[in-house]
């Protein structure tokens, strides 16, 4: 695999080194927690990000999700993930980073997805009107059961800065469609993956070889898909997945039935 494609995850105490060795990019995850943006927090977060930028010249920030829901029933709610978001966003843009990856904060049992499909719509395109040209807000993926719900969000955004961010292991976890069907929904907008494994039970974030799907096969779709995507290793020992990737050919084109497909659904 080319190393210009790859990322390594700041979950990894040691992804800037591994990044620095490798000539890997870094997706940033110090701002996941917004309060890390305030006060004196921000000193040391700020300088630990600062750090890792200089190990390498390809970045993206993961914006701030806990507790931020651009969909929001409540008002208020709503205003305080925008303003954090935007927050954000200022933060990175200061930092020269302009990918971006945000939660799309479905909740199910609470949303209606109608609801949420038109809520966020709105959100993000009131989020998108004050930003700059150059940038992308890569979409991702966490509890959402059906992708349809992200990509009827991107249709009718229908922005070239609103793309889409798969992430397999939340997609293996919270949703009994295959990976290969995630791929086909999203692949309009597909520009960006987070690459870990599980067994299907909770979101583990384990290396590639450590779970129920057959990493070989999810990216060799996912290159077949998106040729151009961008791959983050987001995991907490990212080191042997990054040396099995960096050492291997992409593999041939698999059949859906190689990923890990669940209750017979691709």
């Amino acid at each position: 695999m080319d190393a210009n494609r790859l990322y390594i995850a700041t979950i990894d105490a040691n992804a800037a080194a591994l990044a620095r060795d490798l000539g890997l990019g870094l997706e940033l995850d110090e701002f996941c927690m917004a309060s890390n943006m305030d006060g004196k927090a921000f000193a040391h977060w700020d300088a630990v990000a600062r750090a890792h930028l200089a190990c390498t010249h390809r970045h993206i920030l993961h914006l701030p999700f806990a507790e931020l829901y651009p969909a929001a029933i409540d008002p208020l709610a709503r205003a305080l993930a925008m303003s954090r978001l935007r927050q954000a966003a200022s933060l990175a843009f200061g930092y020269g980073i302009r990918r971006l990856v945000a939660h799309a904060g479905y909740l199910p049992h609470v949303y209606d997805p109608v609801w949420f499909i038109a809520r966020s719509a709105d959100f993000w395109r009131e989020f998108l009107s004050d930003m700059p040209d150059a940038c992308t807000i890569l979409l991702e993926n966490v509890l959402e059961d059906d992708p349809s719900l992200i990509a009827e969000v991107l249709a009718r955004v229908d922005d070239p800065r609103l793309r889409a961010c798969l992430d397999v292991g939340h997609a293996y976890v919270y949703s009994s469609l295959s990976p290969d069907a995630w791929m086909a929904a999203l692949a309009p907008w597909l520009c960006h993956a987070h690459l870990s494994n599980n067994h299907g039970d909770r979101d583990a974030h384990g290396g590639l070889d450590e779970g129920g799907m057959d990493m070989e096969a999810v990216i060799a779709r996912l290159l077949q898909t998106a040729p151009d995507i961008t791959l983050t290793l987001e995991m907490q020992h990212a080191a042997p997945s990054a040396a099995k990737l960096l050492s291997c050919p992409s593999a041939p084109l698999p059949s859906p039935s190689q990923m890990g497909k669940k209750n017979g659904i691709t």
